[in-house]
């Protein structure tokens, strides 16, 4: 499951968002499962904050979900 929000800040460009991360993931050379979490968790950094994150931004927030579950 994913980072789920049910008060998104911003929705528009959160696919985006979804296929920038699974790009970095892919370019990093994770495996496609990888790349499918660093594309939620970049999704759902984006909804939360109405901005994409920075590397470093999406590594914290990568900690915290893992907290979340």
């Amino acid at each position: 499951m994913g980072p789920f929000d049910p008060n998104p800040k911003l929705t528009t460009g959160a696919g985006d968002n979804f296929n920038a991360g699974f790009c970095l993931g892919q370019v990093l050379d994770l495996s496609p499962k990888e790349s499918l979490i660093i594309g939620t968790a970049t999704s759902g950094f984006y909804v939360r904050n109405a901005a994409s994150p920075t590397f470093h931004e999406l590594i914290e927030f990568l900690s915290e979900w893992s907290n979340m579950e």
